[in-house]
């Protein structure tokens, strides 16, 4: 046992008696008769035994072999089907001449030809052949026509002119590798052996059968690459083609796992999902200390699993031994070996990879939609003694035909600032609207409640056609006509002074204004008149027309309506008897008056459509068969525009009583548009919106983009300051579970979120005051459905995102981030992200061993070279050291973990700083073009390219000669690319793929200035700044390339 201590080789005396207890159970088993018990077989025996019954179940000529790997393998089926066969099968054994330690299958020459010569006679019909030990002359000489359980050897010699049935027993442990590298069960370990042993089933209907583990991909594989290699060689060499190829699938079965066999089976686990890497191979270092060996096992560097290093050993064998088996074992612990040790890992990467896709992107369901704020039902059904005011003015871009005259909205409790937004007025010219809050409450009594009260509910009358019964104590709002007198950005205005009392009290003292013919053409110009039986005629008066009179048939520019004999009878709106009464009294020499006639259906918060500007244009009325309100014209024109001004104020305030339910303080622009769709279909960006929803403004999709680069980032930098055990697959499975849809899908429903989505665009039928009693006019329709909106479960999940962006955007008090990761916090609801502010990240942080320990020479230097090339001091030497250790560079020898860890955390920084430039250097990009061009900042091929710039390649520490040559090629082709194009930022797009290990030494490396910095962001942009943003000044460089990228073309198939 060499050197080692004789505590590390002695076995404890109760293993010792527990192995002795083993040998013991194993002598004194009884082994029950399997005749007529299947159960008592293995699956693969009861499947072999089903297929050879259907065979010999009666008298027949069929002759079928049987191969298998083991002699004892054989030896057993032969005795087996001795007892359970049919009375028609008559098997018989046919093995190799070799002495057997055991004596349990020795044979010689002479019983091996006699067996032959029974096969050749018919006394046996089904020959057991073990593969590998018989010789070839024996079965030349004989050229054996019956059917045995049979070796390679005899794959190769027999001629069996009438066999019809060959059968492939491959044992489980036996593996060999084919010449394309892909580890098998040997059905046939090579081609040849395939068609040899399908050529000894020569009979013209011949079966061929291969015994195949049920959803045993290994097992699949083999055969479906035997067939394909079949293919190809009958093209030169001229095989059998006649017999009948057979899958016999068996339910699989558990192997014995032992320490001889774990080489093979991570050989087996490296293939075929890690072939296509610079090294997939398992490698294996070896050191010495302590008087023993040591052995670390290296996977792949896209395994899940790194490795590990085995316990020490007096024999290098024995060491490597033992690690590849404590390997195995943690292979099975993380379930990415299935119990026949198979490999898994291909089964489980389509659902962390479909994650977002596993909720669903249609509008499935109805759900719960809040109509109006909880604001105004706040102190609704007393008589207030104070309100609070907020003026609305107009700012147009350009001049107005008409007067605007401002309104104030008066509430009972405070509202919050507004952001200012367009109407479109007039000939669509844009308008701001600005409200101005009013610092000081109004003091009102009774009779200005009263004077307040019929202004507000002559509006509805008057402008919008609806009467609501008188009732102080249930109204929401009172308007109010602002005094263009004051001044609202002095301090020391009066809260009473800014409201118009003169025009409030001659609308209370008379409602309407009594027509005659005497003050007709008073009226004529700049009066707001209505119909006060018909909701659909309001007019503003633009003077006399001369040339017309009443009784005149109305000219042929005027929009056509039931009665059109005359002008009178033409603007009139009473039934047949009132009508011809009317008529009959009415004054017919009284002036024509040109009118404008209002839409009233317009959604004044979007542009006219073709049909609105169609139904516009000049009137031709009479006073006396309508109404002239004693409203002026300039408080109507802007009372016309009060439903949408008062339908996106109440947006705004449901967006953030949202948010103060999720306690995030977020401005009302910010936050309505988080929670906006406008479309069934929002999120395709280059097709044409399902059902649209007009003025809505802007809707949650840039920000979902921002949000969920955010969400990465956030998720990330928590699970990396938690986790420090966990590698970086355990990184990106936690993360998947944080950041997909299902997730924030859950979190929503719980939070109730979708009650403040706003996928409903402004209805004119749908801004009116609740808590009064409508008398006459129309409201909200009976057969719509109430309160209910049907959304996807995706869109719940996007507006999340969409709100963690819009935290993003809002700042915090201590770190501008410190919004959004409360944002983050709220919606993920895991414990595996439980910070408030962006400083929580860092009392996190726990600083690992290998971080503070002493730094050699070598790592001082680098820190050096690292800092003239790239400016940054490291303070931790280690961790810079850390971040340019490839995977394939054996623990043992490198003191610090490999990059992968800081790659991870370093990806979705940089992801996070090109999301950010492109976001506000590019506003009007819709998210697609944004996540379009980051591909090309964030990509690989990029990325290489900067490391070999920025000449970070030379300090790459790694074990792999592959590599090397790799980054010397790539690095030649750069410097070729930019002589080329003569220093062009976009060289390197002409280049091939670089080497992955040069991209994440750049992730890596920005990860490890972040931890350095104790997680200051700033050295992140720095980076970006200084390194990154020359390459991307002109994106539209890029537009050709971000087209190429393979999730855009997939994007384009599809829409």
């Amino acid at each position: 046992m060499g050197n080692l201590p004789l505590a590390k080789i002695s076995k404890p005396e109760a293993e010792i008696q527990r192995l002795r207890a083993a040998g013991e159970v194993l002598r004194s088993h009884r082994f029950e008769n399997p005749n007529g018990r299947p159960e008592l077989l293995s699956p693969k025996v009861r499947r072999l035994h089903q297929e050879l019954s259907k065979y010999f179940e009666r008298h027949t000529d069929t002759k079928c072999i049987v191969f298998t790997e083991k002699r004892h393998t054989a030896r057993i089926l032969s005795d087996l089907f001795a007892k359970i066969g049919t009375e028609y099968l008559r098997p018989g054994l046919l093995i190799g001449v070799r002495s057997d330690p055991s004596g349990a299958t020795n044979v010689s020459f002479r019983q091996q030809i006699l067996e032959v010569v029974k096969f050749r006679n018919g006394e046996v019909n089904c020959l057991v052949i073990y593969l590998d030990m018989l010789p070839v002359g024996l079965l030349m000489s004989t050229r054996l026509i019956v059917v045995k359980f049979a070796t390679s050897v005899a794959e190769e010699g027999l001629d069996i002119p009438d066999c019809n049935l060959v059968v492939r027993y491959a044992n489980h442990l036996r593996m060999k590798m084919l010449y394309t590298e892909v580890d098998r069960f040997d059905l046939a370990c090579t081609l040849t052996q395939y068609i040899q042993s399908r050529g000894r089933a020569r009979h013209v209907n011949s079966t061929f059968a291969h015994m195949v583990e049920q959803d045993n991909v290994v097992h699949k594989e083999s055969v479906k690459y035997l067939q394909s290699s079949e293919v190809s060689e009958r093209s030169r060499v001229n095989i059998y083609t006649h017999v009948n190829l057979v899958l016999g699938y068996y339910e699989p079965i558990l192997h014995l796992f032992t320490k001889g066999s774990h080489p093979e089976f991570l050989q087996r686990y490296r293939r075929p999902q890690y072939e296509k890497e610079t090294s997939a191979n398992v490698n294996y270092y070896h050191s010495f200390s302590q008087n023993a060996f040591h052995c670390e096992v290296v996977l792949p560097e896209k395994s899940p699993v790194r490795g590990l290093t085995g316990k020490p050993a007096s024999k290098k064998l024995v060491a490597k031994q033992s690690a590849a088996f404590e390997t195995c074992l943690l292979l099975r612990k993380h379930g990415l070996l299935d119990d026949h040790f198979v490999s898994t890992y291909h089964k489980r990467l389509p659902a962390m990879r479909n994650a977002r896709l596993a909720i669903s992107s249609k509008k499935s369901n109805q759900y719960d939609m809040i109509v109006k704020p909880n604001l105004w039902q706040s102190s609704r059904g007393a008589i207030p003694t104070t309100l609070h005011a907020v003026a609305f003015n107009l700012r147009p871009n350009k001049a107005l035909r008409r007067e605007y005259h401002s309104l104030v909205i008066l509430t009972r409790e405070k509202l919050p600032e507004f952001p200012k937004f367009p109407l479109y007025l007039e000939d669509d010219i844009q308008c701001d609207v600005i409200c101005t809050p009013i610092e000081c409450s109004i003091q009102v009594s009774d009779e200005d409640l009263e004077v307040l009260t019929t202004f507000t509910l002559r509006i509805f009358q008057d402008v919008f056609h609806k009467i609501y019964e008188r009732n102080i104590p249930m109204m929401t709002y009172w308007l109010a006509p602002l005094n263009l007198l004051s001044d609202l950005a002095s301090a020391n205005v009066s809260p009473r002074s800014i409201l118009d009392w003169g025009i409030l009290k001659a609308v209370f003292d008379e409602p309407d204004i009594s027509w005659s013919i005497g003050n007709s053409k008073k009226f004529a110009k700049n009066h707001f008149v209505y119909d006060r039986w018909d909701g659909r005629y309001r007019y503003f008066t633009l003077g006399v027309d001369p040339n017309l009179k009443p009784s005149d048939p109305p000219p042929a520019t005027v929009a056509r309506r039931r009665h059109m004999g005359n002008i009178m009878d033409y603007c009139l709106s009473l039934f047949k008897n009132s009508r011809k009464k009317f008529l009959e009294t009415c004054d017919w020499n009284q002036p024509v008056i040109r009118a404008e006639l209002i839409q009233l259906r317009r959604n004044l918060l979007d542009k006219r459509t073709e049909k609105e500007k169609q139904n516009e244009g000049e009137c031709f009325i009479c006073l006396e068969a309508l109404t002239v309100s004693a409203i002026p014209a300039s408080v109507a024109a802007l009372a016309f525009a009060f439903p949408a001004i008062i339908s996106r104020l109440e947006s705004y305030l449901i967006a953030l009583e949202a948010c103060q339910k999720l306690d995030l303080s977020i401005p009302a622009e910010l936050a309505l548009e988080a929670l906006t769709k406008d479309s069934d279909n929002t999120e395709e960006h280059r097709a044409m919106q399902v059902h649209f929803q007009r003025g809505m403004g802007k809707n949650y999709e840039r920000l979902e983009f921002l949000g969920d680069c955010f969400l990465k980032m956030a998720t990330s930098i928590s699970l990396f300051t938690m986790n420090p055990d966990n590698d970086e697959y355990d990184f990106h499975v936690k993360r998947m579970c944080l950041v997909c849809n299902q997730n924030l899908f859950k979190a929503a429903l719980n939070l109730k979120l979708y009650e403040f989505i706003r996928s409903q665009s402004f209805s004119r039928r749908g801004w009116y005051p609740e808590g009064l009693t409508l008398l006459q006019g129309k409201g909200q329709s009976k057969t719509a459905p109430e309160n209910k909106h049907a959304l996807a479960d995706k869109t719940i999940a996007d507006v999340c995102e969409a709100l963690i962006g819009a935290s993003y955007l809002s700042g915090g008090k201590s770190h501008r981030f410190d919004m959004a990761v409360r944002a983050v916090t709220v919606f993920v609801n895991s414990s595996d992200h439980n910070v408030s502010d962006w400083q929580d990240y860092s009392k996190l942080y726990a600083l690992p061993r290998y971080q503070t320990a002493v730094s050699d020479p070598a790592e001082i230097d680098l820190v050096a070279q690292i800092k003239e090339k790239l400016g940054y001091q490291f303070k931790y030497p280690k961790l810079l050291r850390s971040a340019f250790t490839h995977s394939s560079y054996p623990s043992a020898w490198a003191a610090v973990p490999c990059y992968q860890r800081l790659e991870f955390l370093g990806d979705s920084l940089l992801d996070m700083a090109c999301v950010e430039h492109l976001y506000h250097r590019y506003p009007d990009k819709d998210p697609q073009w944004l996540t379009e061009h980051k591909m090309a900042m964030v990509s690989n091929k990029f990325l290489g390219c900067v490391a070999v710039k920025l000449g970070l390649h030379p300090h790459l520490r790694h074990f792999s000669a592959p590599i090397q040559s790799q980054i010397a090629t790539y690095v030649e082709e750069i410097e070729a690319a930019e002589l080329e194009s003569g220093d062009s930022p976009d060289a390197w797009t002409s280049t091939s793929d670089p080497p992955k290990c040069l991209p994440d030494m750049v992730e890596a490396y920005i990860g490890a200035i972040f931890i350095d910095s104790d997680f200051r962001y700033e050295v992140v942009e720095d980076f970006f700044e200084r390194f990154l943003k020359r390459y991307f000044e002109d994106m539209t460089i890029y537009d050709t390339y971000a087209n190429k990228h393979p999730t855009v073309g997939t994007l384009d198939i599809f829409t």
